[in-house]
């Protein structure tokens, strides 16, 4: 039983659910703090961190929250042909493709 739960975890935090979750007043806060980082943007590891932080969860939710993290931040880096930084707008653009 407890095996099907994590399936179940792990198909809920996708892309398309962070999306969702990422209301004008949560895109406002992350603004803000991808601005700490300058115009380079921010790493695989501040994205994550950014986005948890904002992301109103429970503990065990964490891992599987930070794989579909770690997968938007891939897809992307991959659209704007960049592999170590994302930058705001890039997030941006990605709300306004879904």
């Amino acid at each position: 039983m407890h095996s099907v739960k994590k399936v179940l975890l792990i198909e809920k935090f996708t892309i398309e659910w962070l999306i969702h979750e990422l209301t004008p007043d949560i895109l406002e806060l992350i603004e803000l703090k991808f601005k700490e980082y300058g115009s380079k943007g921010v790493d695989i590891v501040n994205f994550v961190m950014i986005f948890l932080s904002m992301i109103d969860h429970q503990e065990y939710e964490t891992l599987y929250i930070t794989m579909g993290l770690v997968d938007m931040f891939k897809e992307l880096a991959e659209n704007n042909r960049e592999t170590n930084y994302v930058k705001y707008t890039d997030v941006t653009w990605m709300l306004v493709d879904v």
